[in-house]
């Protein structure tokens, strides 16, 4: 209920600063509003929800118009009635605004008290939530594309299905006209329902949603009263069959791909057997009565619900990399595989990674196999496919094939270091990345599948430089950058060999190394650019730009963030 207040020149003093005078104005109706209404502490998750409820809760306290009002503007020479006014308007929007920082878990209240007023806080609030999340809408689309009805269910539960999903695709921003939702669930009844399917699509009259909806349980009831008002007398048979053996071998028409270790081939042999057919089959019959009735099975009453892991968490379909190149060659996905695989040939060869020579006697060659990976975008997405050629090293021997396998890396709390170094500065940390590693002893591999030279089928690949899968290559690639950093000018760190500082009277310069990963942070950019062309004319390399992912961990620049921490706990006042 409104109410009046009235309150002589020498009240109290608003928060605000200004001295509330005799004024009437539109007070929050608590009296109205049960408690059970306040809408629980918003904790970060499922914003949009949290937004309705307290939306609806700052109407029903006459406060929901501050949310979008500024303050209004006292002018030059106020008189006392303007003064009055603007004083009452921030009275009211003082309680708008605590009235939402009540609403907030504590650490967000922390964080959002020192908002000036209720609008710049709900639109701070929605701007940091109420994001649109592209892998979200693919997940509904994906959901409603693929969703089909079954005759294991009833049509009305799953019509419920549906229109959840429907939901869900409209809270996205994705609006869809009440004619295509109509097709689409025609469109999905279930098999058994196709003679009721044509009979709707062969509709002249355009049906909305809901009148559909009432069709489907009309329908429903009429089908359900029909099987229980029918006799249905089968007569009850129990056959006792022999089982035929059949051989384990699949059949020879059907093309079938068959993976197996430590086999044998014989070539010459037909592999495949024919079962000899039995004729002894023995049948027993028991009929039963026909004039007795079956009885409908019971079905159970309790409710079947979907498995949800909440409204948080999104579910996806994640797909196997391929194992094998033919299989690579053979899956959808071939051109970005073929791609993948012509990059990382087209590597090596400017690289110069091998030379194609005669085995000479006494040598095995080792094998080497495709890797396929897809690399993902923090969103989920596929950034691009990725091949690599590695040895299958597991067939060398130690004393015989290496001598030394050991290669030092970086420590995380180096890592942790050189993060905390360019936070405190405000530097940029670079990323590079090394494409081949180079190698001492006398390595043969067979040519790898898919780019064996058709003239020198015979011969194999030595390798000059290091491949992945050797067990030598991560302790001769080390010892070559630690000699390439040292005649640059950079000295080895002595609490981490995989940390390179060189400094000058101008500034400074730090590489980390991580296997063949690298961070680069510099106290100007010339220091950086320098060091990234002197790596650049040594190594096969490419450049990462600004680190975005370290170590699986996502990185992100924000130049504020210390300075809503600090507001959060009032240091402004110390």
């Amino acid at each position: 209920m409104a109410t009046s207040e009235t309150i002589s020149e020498s009240g109290p003093v608003h928060p605000s600063g200004g001295t509330v005078y005799a004024t009437p104005y539109v007070a929050p109706a608590h009296g109205s509003v049960g408690l059970g209404e306040r809408p629980k502490k918003f904790n970060g998750k499922d914003f949009k929800r949290w937004q309705q409820k307290m939306l609806f809760y700052l109407t029903t306290l006459n406060l929901a118009r501050f949310l979008q009002e500024d303050a209004p503007d006292l002018g030059e020479n106020p008189d006392r009635q303007t003064v009055a006014a603007v004083d009452a308007w921030k009275h009211s929007d003082f309680l708008c605004k605590n009235y939402i920082l009540n609403g907030l878990d504590n650490a967000l209240y922390n964080v959002y008290s020192p908002m000036v007023n209720a609008k710049a806080l709900w639109e701070s609030l929605e701007r940091k939530y109420k994001t649109k999340d592209a892998g979200s809408k693919k997940f509904v689309v994906g959901k409603f594309l693929d969703f089909k009805m079954v005759d294991s269910k009833t049509v009305i539960s799953q019509v419920q299905e549906f229109q959840l999903i429907l939901h869900d695709i409209h809270t996205e921003g994705m609006v869809l006209v009440e004619s295509f939702q109509v097709a689409a669930l025609i469109e999905k009844l279930p098999p058994t329902w196709k003679d009721f399917k044509n009979y709707l699509k062969h509709k002249r009259k355009e049906m909305k949603l809901e009148d559909l909806i009432v069709r489907l349980r009309i329908e429903e009831d009429n089908r359900q009263s029909e099987k229980k008002a029918g006799n249905y007398h089968q007569e009850v048979r129990a056959n006792v069959v022999e089982q035929v053996h059949k051989s384990e071998i699949d059949d020879i028409h059907v093309n079938t791909i068959m993976e197996t270790r430590n086999a044998h081939f014989f070539e010459d042999v037909f592999p495949y057997k024919v079962a000899q057919e039995r004729n002894s089959l023995e049948r027993t019959s028991m009929d039963q009565d026909p004039s007795q009735e079956e009885d409908e099975p019971r079905r159970s009453k309790r409710a079947r619900m979907s498995t949800s892991f909440g409204p948080d968490f999104l579910t996806y379909l994640l797909e196997n990399e391929p194992r094998t190149y033919s299989e690579a060659m053979s899956s959808p996905e071939a051109p970005h595989w073929k791609e993948a695989v012509n990059s990382e040939i087209e590597s090596i060869m400017q690289n110069h990674t091998w030379e194609l020579v005669d085995l000479p006697p006494g040598n095995k060659p080792l094998g080497c196999k495709w890797i396929f990976k897809r690399k993902m975008k923090i969103d989920g997405t596929i950034e691009k496919y990725k091949a690599r050629l590695v040895v299958k090293g597991y067939r060398q021997k130690e004393g015989l094939d290496y001598f030394d396998t050991y290669s030092p890396v970086t420590r995380i709390t180096s890592i942790r270091i050189l993060i905390a170094i360019a936070a405190i500065n405000n530097l940029e940390i670079r990323q590079m990345d090394v494409k081949t590693t180079f190698l001492n002893e006398e390595i043969y591999i067979e040519q790898p599948e898919g780019f064996v030279a058709p003239n020198h089928k015979r011969k194999v690949c030595k390798l000059v430089k290091s491949l992945y899968g050797l067990k030598q290559a991560p302790k001769q690639w080390h010892e070559k950058f630690d000699k390439v950093m040292i005649e640059n000018g950079f000295r080895i760190n002595e609490c981490d060999k995989c940390v390179y500082v060189k400094g000058t009277e101008n500034g400074y310069v730090i590489v980390c190394l991580y296997v063949d990963d690298m961070l680069i942070i510099g106290s100007n950019n010339e220091f950086i650019k320098a060091t990234k062309k002197m790596l650049t004319s040594k190594f096969e390399m490419k450049d990462m730009g600004v680190a975005d992912v370290i170590l699986d961990l996502e990185c992100s620049y924000f130049q504020t963030y210390y300075r809503c921490i600090l507001g959060g706990f009032s240091s402004g006042d110390r």
